[in-house]
């Protein structure tokens, strides 16, 4: 019997798909997947001559055929072409959904996202590729995902481009860009921290306004220039800074500061004896250099340097596989 199905979103949370699933489904034309390819056997689609399995950019596991079904690359945008470049200026897809913007388009890179593009969205998250320069008003309010990492690339920013983004905790800017623009994080009830590069130099009106759970803002390099409004409801919110960098006081539009310093993490599971080695994770911005010392007696402390490492991502796991030969081992980070 026919089933009577025309067109079908698969939702990424969908690993495996049951044999005869859609079997006989002869008016079936077009299944489009959020996801990674699922897990199917040969009975999955037997009969269905008309579909074609449509997937997204950035996702994996996609042969022709899929399960006997023509593969098509997915690419849900609308968009314009000027002077070579392609700006995008909406997306179709569905609540949910994970979005990996590809750099090119029909062999055109992709460097603007025009105002509203993904307005209201409730995306699970986005990528944004480094050949994008421009991100236009509103470009991702009211989109809905936890987390954003904005490429250095990104020279202009317009009026609230993630402005209501109420799932919306952890906003990294990468170095490169020079300025933070008006209302740009204001209204994201749920932005717990944010990390603004040292190439930024401006901080526009109200950029992270009434965000009433940020609690760190982690800054990689001087005190930009910004005006009084910039935390305005931010009752929590603590600005950081890295030692050696300028302009910074007890205070910071309105803001307390504290200094920047790298950390033991104690609490993420990597704390502990692992494969007979000591170890732990340690944090703190990108590109610092950290040294580990460690002592065993703390009334009289004598440290010894271990390792001097770069944390080329932000982060390092260290281990010592000596740690047994002492009766007692205390461990402290340094900036060489």
């Amino acid at each position: 019997m026919a089933c009577g199905l025309t067109n079908l979103v698969i939702p990424a949370s969908v690993n495996s798909i049951g044999s005869d699933a859609f079997n006989l489904c002869d008016e079936l034309t077009s299944l489009y997947f959020t996801g990674n390819a699922p897990a199917v056997d040969s009975t999955v689609f037997a009969g269905d001559t008309k579909a074609t399995a449509y997937y997204l950019y950035g996702t994996t596991g996609w042969n022709s055929p899929f399960d006997g079904l023509p593969t098509t690359l997915w690419l849900p945008f609308s968009y314009v072409t000027n002077a070579g470049s392609i700006t995008l200026t909406g997306c179709t897809v569905p609540a949910g959904t994970a979005i990996i913007i590809p750099p090119t388009l029909n062999g055109l890179p992709v460097t603007s996202i025009a105002s509203d593009a993904f307005n209201d969205l409730d995306l699970v998250s986005v990528t944004i590729p480094d050949t994008v320069t421009n991100l236009g008003n509103d470009s991702f309010s009211y989109s809905g995902f936890g987390s954003v990492t904005i490429p250095g690339s990104v020279l202009g920013l317009g009026t609230g481009v993630f402005e209501d983004d109420y799932n919306l905790t952890n906003a990294v800017i990468l170095d490169g860009s020079t300025s933070i623009g008006f209302d740009m994080f204001f209204d994201c009830p749920n932005l717990v921290q944010a990390t603004i590069p040292g190439s930024v130099t401006n901080l526009g009106t109200g950029a992270f306004g009434n965000c009433k759970n940020l609690t760190g803002i982690y800054f990689t390099g001087n005190a930009p220039a910004t005006n009084s409004s910039i935390f305005a409801g931010d009752s929590k919110a603590t600005v950081y800074y890295l030692p050696g960098t300028t302009g910074w006081g007890t205070n910071f539009a309105g803001a307390a500061t504290a200094l920047w310093l790298p950390q033991i993490q104690t609490s993420d599971g990597g704390f502990g004896v692992q494969n007979r080695q000591f170890g732990f994770n340690l944090s703190w911005a990108g590109g610092q250099v950290v040294e580990v010392d460690a002592c065993t007696n703390l009334a009289n402390p004598v440290w010894t340097p271990l390792q001097t490492l770069t944390l080329t991502n932000g982060a390092y796991y260290f281990s010592e596989p000596q740690w047994t030969n002492y009766p007692a081992r205390f461990y402290r980070l340094t900036s060489p």
